[in-house]
């Protein structure tokens, strides 16, 4: 059984930063702890804004935190940074379409969560659109409570794997940002309706 959560998006609008949506209904599967939801929120802001560099690797576990892309491996922070900013370099904008999340698998001292979604890039100038899809896998250790820690920006992502589809196809570009629910104002994440 999924629990729905109804939302037609969330964003962060700040100024120069893209903005994290989900798709019509982000389904995050009944088994999966619900602090999940938060991480791999703030964990894909924190990768779309290409200004954003502590405030991303202070999610991976410092020195041997790892991320993979497409096969490709980035091992601590000045590494996994370097990838980053090659995925979302200036003068293009990333937007991950987040549509399911779920548990893959349980340790004792580890946690492995996998995310669905759909990942549109625009590029500037123009405005040309492609989009397709991707799947990231999140493994996250234990903390001092030898409970899997949840929290962003905490240091306790061990690996994160993502494998991005070939095949591209064109989208539209949203020329404005719908209208904003009024937690968003003050600069956090919120529904928009």
């Amino acid at each position: 059984m999924k629990a729905v959560i109804k939302a037609t998006a969330f964003a962060l609008f700040i100024t120069g930063v893209p903005s994290l949506r989900t798709g019509a209904e982000f389904q995050i599967d009944a088994d999966t702890d619900v602090g999940f939801e938060s991480f791999v929120k703030e964990f894909y802001i924190s990768l779309e804004n290409t200004n954003s560099t502590a405030d991303f690797t202070d999610h991976f576990v410092k020195d041997t935190g790892v991320m993979v892309v497409n096969g490709k491996e980035s091992k601590g922070f000045a590494a996994i940074l370097a990838a980053k900013q090659s995925f979302t370099n200036k003068g293009k904008t990333t937007n991950h379409l987040l549509r399911s999340a779920n548990t893959l698998g349980k340790q004792e001292k580890n946690e492995t969560f996998v995310v669905d979604f759909i990942l549109q890039t625009t590029t500037q100038p123009g405005n040309a659109c492609t989009e397709t899809t991707g799947r990231g896998q999140f493994t996250l250790t234990t903390g001092a409570t030898s409970q899997i820690e949840l929290s962003p920006h905490t240091n306790f992502l061990a690996r994160y794997q993502v494998d991005i589809a070939d095949s591209k196809k064109t989208c539209s570009v949203q020329e404005e940002a719908p209208p904003l629910d009024p937690s968003v104002a003050s600069g956090g994440v919120g529904v928009i309706s």
